[in-house]
């Protein structure tokens, strides 16, 4: 199975008040490091990188805003027919998905 095969999770965001809880919780059960992103961390908001151990690339980022206190997390899936799968999610029971603007259908 390739990374961008459908069905592969390939970004994810974990939305937070208390980023450096979320680093340490995550860091030291999956061994994850992490980078701040200077081009996307403005004023009180933060956004720092997630890489794997081994990974050349990040996997996913935690969004910082202790002005907003919801916690979230938002998974990409890569889809080959993401009409078919929004009605699979909606079919299998209580939730909801969203199809993010500027999606390809």
């Amino acid at each position: 199975m390739g990374f961008m095969d459908p069905g592969n999770v390939v970004w994810f965001d974990i939305s937070t008040a208390d980023g450096q809880a979320v680093k340490d919780f995550y860091g030291t059960l999956l061994g994850w490091d992490f980078a701040l992103d200077p081009d996307s961390s403005v004023g009180a908001v933060t956004y720092t990188r997630i890489m794997a151990p081994g990974m050349p690339f990040p996997m996913g980022a935690i969004y910082d805003n202790a002005d907003i206190p919801e916690e979230a997390l938002n998974v990409s899936i890569v889809s080959a027919d993401v009409g078919a799968d929004q009605e699979r999610l909606e079919k299998l029971g209580p939730g909801r998905s969203s199809r993010p603007p500027g999606c390809r259908t």
